[in-house]
């Protein structure tokens, strides 16, 4: 499991500038997501149980899972550069582990290379029942930095 031990605090700013972000991201309004802990390099997106997100049987849809773990990359990344860089998704792989039955999607997302172009960054998917987690799904992320237009 990752930790965040490690890595070295953030300004007072910088994290708020990146938990924002994260609530105002459109399709993290319409999830309800927050951001958990942040440091340099890694971000946790925490994603709340509600049924429109929930499939016929009872987990998280996949598709909330990868949304979790692009949110979960991006920000970690950009916790690393500055205010205005922007990122887009070059490639995102997920393998799903067990299906996320609970009650909190709690995603982190580690930065574990970052260049001028391009940014890998490894992201982990638990869900959280009765304060017990359960690994649902591990990724790898690709973004590449562009120029807003």
């Amino acid at each position: 499991m990752m930790e965040m031990t490690d890595k070295k605090e953030l300004n007072s700013e910088k994290i708020q500038f990146i938990s924002n972000g994260i609530r105002k991201q459109n399709l993290m309004k319409m999830y309800n997501a927050t951001a958990g802990k942040i440091a340099e390099g890694y971000v946790e997106v925490e994603i709340p149980r509600q049924e429109a997100l929930i499939r016929g049987a009872g987990f998280f849809y996949g598709g909330v899972v990868a949304a979790a773990v692009d949110t979960a990359a991006y920000f970690s990344a950009a916790t690393l550069y500055e205010s205005d860089a922007y990122f887009v998704t070059v490639e995102l792989k997920v393998n799903y582990l067990n299906p996320a039955y609970g009650e909190i999607l709690h995603t982190m997302g580690e930065v574990i290379k970052s260049g001028k172009t391009l940014v890998i960054c490894k992201c982990e998917c638990y869900v959280i029942n009765d304060g017990e987690k359960s690994h649902v799904a591990t990724s790898l992320v690709t973004l590449m930095k562009v120029k807003q237009k």
